[in-house]
Formats: structure tokens, C-alpha cells, sequence
């Protein structure tokens, strides 16, 4: 794999497994897992979390969003009927409130992120050495990884 090609994990999540707050935060930690692995295990997140529409940042800052103006699993109780990312995101930019409320979902899943990848920091560095060694791994592999790192 040439140098300037990163990789990437896939996850497929229904839209149905979004239907209870746990969910969504869990997912919104997931999507910020790869910058908090950068922050821990490099010390530094790199350029590219925020920059585009399909990047994890701005994937968990529309769920975020969405929770919080959709689907009455935030701090506050009004209803938007806003259909599509573009929507949601001039709504977060045009309100303040709303963005700091976002905001904060967001830092505490961050932190819950960094708090996983520091207790599976080794784990997570073996997983990182089979993919420069293969470049590939099964999920499989990845649970016995993680299942067998120390606790």
C-alpha cells in the first residue's frame, strides 16, 4: 500500500439500532474512536476528521444533531422537522443552543472514546501491526485480539 493511503474500518449499522439514546451514543463514540486512537496512540488527531460530509466527525456530529432536534433523546425538548444532513446543519449553525448542546454530546463521547482506547491501547497496537504486516483482518481475529488483552 503506497504511503499516502490510510485505511479504514466499515461498520454497518441499521437505522432501526439508532432507536434508543444508548445506541446513538455508542455510535457516536464509535465514529470518534479514530481520532481518539490518533490523540492516544500518536499523540496527535490528523488533518481530514472534519472536512467532508461523509467523515466520522461530521457523521457524529449529525447524529448528535439529530438527537437532539429529531428524535427527543437530548437536553431539550423541541421538535424540527429537518429531513436531510444539509438541513441539520445550517439548523445547528443558526443556533447556538443547539450547537452547544451538540458540542457536548460530542465531548463526552470523545472522552468515552479515549478512555477505551486507553484501556485497549495494546490491543490496538497489535491489531495496527498485522494490518501493516497483511493489510487485512477479520473480525474474528480482532475479537480474540481484544479478548485476550490485558484487563
Amino acid at each position: 500500500m503506497p504511503d499516502n493511503q490510510w485505511g479504514f474500518a466499515h461498520f454497518e449499522v441499521e437505522e432501526d439500532q439508532l432507536l434508543e439514546r444508548k445506541s446513538c451514543l455508542d455510535h457516536i463514540a464509535l465514529l470518534l474512536a479514530g481520532r481518539a486512537a490518533e490523540e492516544v496512540v500518536i499523540g496527535s488527531a490528523f488533518d481530514g476528521a472534519g472536512d467532508a460530509e461523509g467523515c466520522d466527525l461530521h457523521k457524529a456530529s449529525d447524529l448528535a444533531t439529530r438527537m437532539e432536534v429529531q428524535l427527543g433523546m437530548g437536553e431539550g425538548l423541541g421538535y424540527f422537522n429537518l429531513t436531510s444532513v444539509e438541513q441539520r446543519d445550517r439548523f445547528r449553525r443558526s443556533n447556538p443552543g443547539v450547537a452547544a448542546r451538540v458540542e457536548r454530546v460530542l465531548g463526552r463521547e470523545m472522552e468515552r472514546s479515549r478512555e477505551i482506547v486507553t484501556h485497549f491501547q495494546s490491543a490496538i497496537e497489535r491489531i495496527a501491526d498485522i494490518l501493516v504486516e497483511k493489510a487485512t483482518i477479520e473480525g474474528e481475529e480482532v475479537r480474540a485480539i481484544i479478548r485476550d488483552s490485558p484487563k
